[in-house]
């Protein structure tokens, strides 16, 4: 071992490495290849690939390949077939398409034999390569897992899921309510204080989980309830005393604070507010949890030493109440913290348990539970047989990007390929691992590296032009240990052949090709004082925005050209750190014209258009709240100013105008859902225009579209509605919430545009021209939990929640936090083939940085705390010092050390193409007017294009020039709801309190509650809460048959119900005439049957085919069949007796209700037919109640308010003859 490091030394020697030979190396043992950037670590594995198949002849499916993406996986396919075609033609005598085919074919030119025996096994493998073992890791893991299911012990069944986050958040919940919600009102106070929350244990959790073999340091102590009893019983009791002395006790402490014998700085005219905080945070009745410092300046020990000389402590016995509170209260918070300690590694363990315990019970795998599971099924009992099955299939194995590697992935490998009887090449580049934060381990990698066999080296860089190759070198041999760990060293790499690889050149100079903007402290008036971080983000942004508009400029002007090609914006890269840094980026960019695209892990949740489409949705959903249509209409997306909205409000019609746009779109989300009411809303307030002529606008719109395709996905896959569908909306922009993968944002159009990106996604991507302008972050360690590898532990990965030695092991992740920022460095410098430029100077924060290591502390190389010596070193160099120390590693002339650009004009759109004027096209086609999404609201009205209203009643509550009229609350609760206002407003009011109704709770507090919120939210007066209470507690009272009066809503549970079906049916050309002819079914209808027929045949729609559409209000089950329900909020009359059977019959009759309850009826027969196995319309399906809510009283035993319809089942299928285009699933 070497000393003070815990790597084995075999892993430190440069000595044990040689050069990659892709045709000499032998194919046996496990071998490392560190490949630097640009070297070819594909192309690498491609050669093995054809060395395998036609040396070692082995088959397409007995090598493995494994790589870390689906995109990698993709392109390893393509170009490893490729390759074996281009060595199968050149062994044929055709000409050889790259070096390695052409020495392959010469060293067998010799022996015909082998020649032959070769290409008849690369043909081979050119015929069975859709057999080839390419896969990601766990794409492999789960392959063997379900493959030797029995030797893993892995259930055949089992789910694998791409999203564990909703499992991850009802164990998060669940967890913080069993730690917090039966805590100590006062620990709980301490925990706020310190900033402990539900976000702060699922930010830890989430970095607990990412490394599954982490270990916690300290381990806490076990949990001494009765101790920590008492200590919050005596500071209680001390509280208690000085609150109840303390009225008495208050203006005599105040005269001896204002006597002068104490300083006058902390006390005398201060005095007087420092008694009153003390009086407010005692009288405050709150939890009087940790104390405040007012009141720690009353303690004796604070006037001990603020007393002046000469003179007496104040001596009142308030504080010595004060003091013993004091004393109290930091005992009780020492054992508080102690307390937080255990909850926080007790919490972790069992929030990890449950989650595992969650997905066995429900059988279903995360990725990384994958890996777990093979690793621990390669240990286990059956792990040899499983090890032998695996090699049996398996003969060779190939891992790229192998620094990515983890330690359970790593133990994976070794357990089956290791040995020298296996063959397994690991290639990858240390200096390239910069994934940590996704669970990667940089010291995993080192520890592959001691364990190999044979180690290689690949430095032959052929993507970037020599001039850079030389210059990338000399950043990083200025210092010995360039990324801080002996075990990652640094060779310089060499410029490879690459003929068509063309010279950058400006006004026909080559210019050196690394360039370092010098940012100096006088030009931002802070001479002598480091530049701040914000102030050189603005400064370097507009800098990068200039240089580019400048090169583009040139390369239109045909003045700066890579080989025969103008340069443009498509050759052009500036990689980030953050997203925040790729906005700014972006937005500079914007102002010089430049076109610009965002690539990385910029979330869409978190971009403006996200909060300003929820501002939309939120006005949509409540048109009435006059605030939320304000704040909507100021939004980009619509475009209002401040003077139109208040011109606008001061004028009630012009006010009521704006609210009945939005009143449009709410109808149409909630009758025909959200995406039919956004495409409107899209082309009516034409959105997508405007934010086209916002600077950024392709970028707007893009995100926009995004959001709109994600909502509409969700509402449908989650069955949101209106309100849930914003709450998700609210919660997944919450900052806590863990943003996926596909929620990213997405690229804009990228033809021809500045790529910006964050240097983590241009990991493996290269760019001609690359701008690194934020390289300056620093490697300090915040407060809080952190993660560090245990040098003493073999660098065993270790969370410290706290521990005694925290000093020092945040020393060692400051150190592990400068070694990849050291690599994030290199990742950056490499991306580019021509021209590199990045930002320096004496910018505050910036001490701990790469370059600050890199370029200015030599010496630090090697020291027990490097990033310290870093951070001194740097302090103590003057700027000029700073300037020498650049110059000088720039005196090849490789590197050039400069001023930040001047200021550039913004760019000009190009003229349009000449002799191309644009025109429209005339469209001839005919629309076919018959083929339409139908509803049963279109069929019954006059009107072409109806609406798919619910059926309400007229809309009355609107006055002349659409001016809303206020509704007044009831004169008296007997007016009852016959006397509530009739209108749309009411159908949707009472729509959605039913929908949000739990019809088996009829506590009173709750039913007047419920009928609050939704009277406030629809604009009804509050005073009608009774009336509404009472309305809920008759209508899950009232019987739906006379004789069972058992059978009510109040059993149906949560469970048994679903509100708002949407259904949709193919539909056959429908004529008024065909659906009379369907409605003339034997016993069904029998009350009307002599005149429905009729009645329906004098309908006026158009002949109609496509879709049929519809909402159901609601299905429930109860006794083992299912009844659908339409909620009616008609307005009949004023006495029960107006909803009587006959007068339910003739209103079902005049509005055609009996139409929509056949086509209702229809539906759910065929939504259950499709979900039930064994569906039996005459066993499963109740029957259709149509419920007048306003008529439906309990004590007339489901006579009064209630319709009942269950057409026979030869009725339904005649029904479905006449207008199924096919049967088809709702």
């Amino acid at each position: 071992m070497k000393e003070g490091t815990g790597i084995p030394k075999s892993s430190l020697d440069p000595a044990a490495e040689r050069p990659f030979d892709v045709h000499e190396a032998p194919l046996r043992g496990t071998n490392l290849v560190e490949a630097a950037a640009g070297t070819g670590k594909t192309y690498a594995i491609e050669c093995l690939f054809v060395r395998l198949i036609a040396e070692a002849g082995l088959t397409v499916s007995e090598i493995l390949v494994v790589t870390y993406t689906n995109a990698a996986t993709d392109e390893l396919r393509d170009r490893i077939r490729r390759k074996l075609r281009n060595a199968v033609h050149a062994l044929g005598g055709g000409e050889a398409s790259d070096p390695f085919v052409a020495e392959f074919v010469r060293k067998r030119d010799g022996d015909v034999l082998q020649k032959s025996r070769c290409a008849q096994r690369l043909q081979r493998a050119i015929r069975d390569f859709d057999q080839a073992s390419i896969f990601t890791i766990h794409g492999f893991c789960r392959l063997l897992l379900s493959d030797f299911a029995f030797e893993s012990g892995t259930s055949f069944d089992a789910e694998l899921i791409s999203d564990q986050e909703l499992l991850k958040e009802e164990v998060i919940r669940d967890s913080w309510r069993l730690f917090m919600t039966e805590a100590d009102p006062l620990f709980v106070a301490y925990t706020k204080r310190l900033g402990w929350s539900s976000d702060s244990f699922r930010k830890l959790l989430n970095s607990y989980l990412l490394y599954p073999d982490v270990a916690m340091e300290p381990e806490a102590p076990a949990g001494d309830p009765a101790r920590t009893a008492a200590a919050a019983a005596r500071f209680k009791a001390a509280l208690c005393s000085v609150a109840e002395g303390w009225p008495a006790a208050a203006e005599a402490v105040r005269k001896q604070l204002q006597e002068g014998a104490l300083h006058a700085g902390k006390y005398g005219t201060k005095s007087g507010r420092l008694v009153e905080a003390v009086d407010a945070f005692l009288r405050s009745g709150g939890v009087c949890f940790p104390l405040i410092r007012e009141v720690e300046q009353l303690s004796l020990q604070s006037l001990r030493g603020a007393v002046r000389k000469g003179c007496a402590v104040p001596d009142h016995p308030m504080f010595r109440s004060i003091q013993t509170l004091c004393d109290e209260g930091r005992h009780l918070a020492a054992v508080f913290a102690e307390e937080l300690l255990r909850l926080k590694a007790d919490g972790l363990r069992f929030a990890a348990s449950e989650l595992r315990r969650r997905k066995a019970r429900t059988n279903v795998l995360y990725f990384d539970d994958l890996l777990l599971r093979l690793r621990d099924a390669l240990s286990a009992g059956q792990g040899e047989a499983l090890v032998r099955s695996v090699r049996g299939r398996y003969r060779a194995a190939l891992v790229d990007e192998f620094q990515d590697t983890d330690p359970v992935q790593f133990a994976i490998f070794r357990r089956i390929f290791g040995g020298p009887d296996g063959t397994l090449f690991l290639i990858g580049d240390p200096k390239q691992a910069i994934y940590g934060f996704r669970g990667a381990d940089v010291f995993a990698y080192l520890q592959s590296a001691a364990e190999a066999g044979k180690r290689y080296t690949l430095l032959e860089n052929r993507r970037s032009d020599p001039g850079l190759i030389d210059a990338v070198n000399r950043v990083f041999a200025a210092n010995a240990m360039p990324f801080v760990y002996d075990g990652i060293h640094f060779r310089a790499a060499v410029p490879g052949r690459n003929e068509g690889r063309g010279e950058l050149r400006i006004d026909s100079v080559r210019e050196a090709p690394l360039r370092c903007w010098f940012l100096q402290a006088g030009d931002f008036g802070a001479a002598g004082k480091p530049v701040s971080k914000t102030a050189a983000r603005e400064a370097v942004a507009d800098a990068v925005a200039s240089e580019i508009a400048r090169l583009v400029r040139l390369g239109r002007l045909g003045r700066a050209r890579i080989g025969d090609e103008g340069l443009a914006e498509g050759h052009i890269a500036v990689l980030v750190r953050t997203n925040r840094e790729a906005l700014l980026v972006a937005e500079k960019l914007a102002a010089k014209r430049v076109h610009a695209v965002t690539r990385g892990t910029a979330n869409l949740f978190d971009a403006p258009e996200a909060g300003q489409m929820q501002m939309l949705l939120a006005a949509v959903g409540n048109p009435r709240a006059d605030g939320l249509v304000a704040a909507a209409l100021a939004t980009d997306l619509l475009g209002a100013t401040a003077a139109e909205i208040d011109r606008w409000r001061s004028s009630e019609a012009s006010w009521s105008e704006q609210q009945q746009r939005f009143f449009r779109y709410h109808e149409q989300w909630r009758k025909r859902g959200f995406v039919f009411m956004f495409r409107a809303l899209l082309f009516h307030e034409r959105i997508r225009s405007r934010l086209l002529r916002l600077p950024g606008g392709e970028r707007r719109v893009t995100n926009l579209q995004h959001l709109a395709e994600l909502l509409h996905r969700t509402s449908l896959e989650e069955h949101l509605d209106m309100q849930g569908l914003q709450r998700w909306l609210a919660q997944v922009r919450h900052r806590s919430t863990n943003r996926l993968r596909e929620n990213q944002l997405r690229l804009e159009s990228d033809a021809d545009a500045v790529q910006i990106l964050t240097v983590h996604k241009s990991k493996g991507l290269e760019f001609p021209i690359v701008f690194c302008p934020f390289v300056w972050d620093g490697s300090g360690v915040g407060p809080g939990e952190f993660l560090y590898h245990d040098r003493a532990q073999g660098f065993h990965l270790t969370l410290d929640l706290g521990s005694p030695d925290r000093e020092r092991h945040a020393a060692e992740a400051a150190r592990e936090a400068l070694s990849e920022n050291c690599r994030l460095f290199y990742v950056a410098l490499t991306r580019a083939k021509y021209r590199c430029a990045f930002a320096w100077g004496r910018i505050n924060g910036s001490g701990t940085s790469a370059p600050a290591y890199l370029f200015h502390a030599p010496s630090a190389a090697g020291a027990a705390d490097p990033v310290g010596e870093t951070e001194k070193l740097w302090k103590d160099r003057t700027e000029e010092g700073l300037r020498e120390d650049l110059q000088a590693l720039a005196a090849e002339g490789t590197i050039a050390v400069s001023a930040l650009p001047a200021p550039e004009r913004p760019l000009t759109d190009d003229p349009s193409p000449a002799g191309r004027p644009l025109c429209r096209r005339e469209f001839r086609a005919a629309i076919d007017q018959g083929e339409r999404l139908a509803s049963y609201s279109l069929l019954v009205s006059e009107r072409e294009e109806a609406e798919d209203w619910r059926d309400f009643d007229p809309l009355s509550a609107v006055g002349d020039g659409g001016r809303r009229v206020a509704i007044p609350g009831p004169t008296s609760r007997l007016d009852g709801i016959r006397s509530f206002p009739a209108g749309v407003r009411t159908g949707l009011f009472v729509h959605e309190v039913l929908r949000a109704f739990d019809f088996t709770c009829n506590r009173r507090d709750y039913l007047e509650d419920l009928a609050q919120r939704h009277l406030r939210d629809y604009g009804f007066d509050e005073g009608w809460k009774e009336v509404i209470a009472d309305t809920l507690s008759k209508i899950v009272a009232t019987p739906f048959v006379p004789e069972d009066p058992s059978f009510v809503l109040s059993s149906v549970g949560r469970r048994d119900r679903l509100e708002e079906i949407e259904f949709h049916f193919p539909m056959k050309t429908v004529t008024p005439e065909a659906l009379a002819e369907a409605l003339k079914a034997g016993q069904a209808w029998a009350d009307v049957a002599s005149v429905l027929p009729q009645t329906v045949g004098r309908l006026q729609f158009q002949p109609t085919r496509g879709f049929m559409k519809g909402f159901i209000d609601l299905v429930f089950r109860h006794g083992g069949r299912y009844y659908l329900v339409d909620w009616k909020s008609n307005l009949l009359g004023a006495g029960p007796s107006d909803y009587g059977n006959d007068a339910l019959k003739a209103e079902m009759l005049r509005a055609h209700y009996y139409l929509q309850c056949a086509i209702y009826t229809l539906a759910l027969h065929l939504y259950l037919g499709s979900r039930i196995p064994d569906y039996d319309y005459e066993r499963h399906f109740g029957g259709a109640y149509y419920l007048f809510v306003r008529g439906m009283e309990p004590s007339r035993g489901g006579d009064s308010g209630v319709h009942r319809e269950r057409p026979p089942l030869a009725a339904v299928e005649r029904l479905a003859a006449a207008v199924l285009k096919e049967r088809g699933r709702t």
